[in-house]
C-alpha cells in the first residue's frame, strides 16, 4: 500500500499545487514521496527521526532536509504553496500545535495534504479496533484548525473519504 499511497498524494500535490513552488513533506521517513515530486516543486522535507532524515538522503536528489519536529517548524511565514503531512498527527503530542504551524507555514490560497489513517479498512480484521475515537473526524477537525490559524475561510477543503461525506465536501 505504501507505494500506492505515495502515488496517490504526489498526484493530489501535483493536480492542486502551483508548479515550481515550494512543497515541504513533514514526517519524509525514507523520502520517497517528496523525492518524486522534486522535479515539479522546489522540495523540502523534514522528520524527527534523524537515522530517516540520512537514509532519505540516497533517494533524493534536489529536495533540502532537516531534522525537526512538526511542532516547531523552523520556516518563515508563509513559506510553502504546499505542505505535505500523512501519517503523522495521530502520533503528535499536541496535533493542533502541529496543524497551527503548518498553517503558519502555508502560503495563502496553499494546500493542506492530510492524512490520518482508515479506520475502516478492509484490513481492520487483522489490525482489530484499538481506536476510540474516529481518525476521519478527527483528520477534519484538524483541518478545521487549519483553517482558523490561516485566519481564512476553506471552502475548498475535501474529504477524499466519500463513504462518511458523499459530496466531498467539509462541514465545520
Amino acid at each position: 500500500m505504501y507505494w500506492w499511497s505515495n502515488r496517490f498524494n504526489a498526484m493530489l500535490a501535483r493536480r492542486y499545487g502551483r508548479g515550481g513552488a515550494r512543497l515541504l513533506e513533514i514526517g519524509v521517513g525514507m523520502g520517497h514521496l517528496v523525492g518524486q515530486l522534486e522535479n515539479t516543486f522546489e522540495t523540502y522535507g523534514m522528520d524527527i527521526n534523524h537515522w530517516a532524515v540520512k537514509q532519505s538522503k540516497s533517494v533524493v536528489q534536489k529536495t533540502q532536509l532537516e531534522t525537526a519536529s512538526a511542532q516547531e517548524l523552523p520556516f518563515s511565514d508563509n513559506s510553502f504553496n504546499v505542505v505535505i503531512i500523512k501519517h503523522i498527527v495521530e502520533h503528535l503530542p499536541d496535533p493542533q500545535k502541529a496543524i497551527r504551524e503548518i498553517g503558519r507555514v502555508t502560503e495563502p490560497g496553499g494546500v493542506l495534504i492530510l492524512a490520518t489513517p482508515n479506520l475502516d479498512s478492509m484490513l481492520k480484521p487483522w489490525k482489530g479496533d484499538k481506536s476510540k475515537f474516529s481518525l476521519m473526524a478527527f483528520g477534519m477537525y484538524l483541518m478545521s484548525v487549519f483553517c482558523q490559524a490561516q485566519s481564512r475561510n476553506c471552502s475548498s477543503v475535501r474529504s477524499a473519504d466519500f463513504r462518511q461525506s458523499p459530496d466531498g465536501s467539509f462541514f465545520p
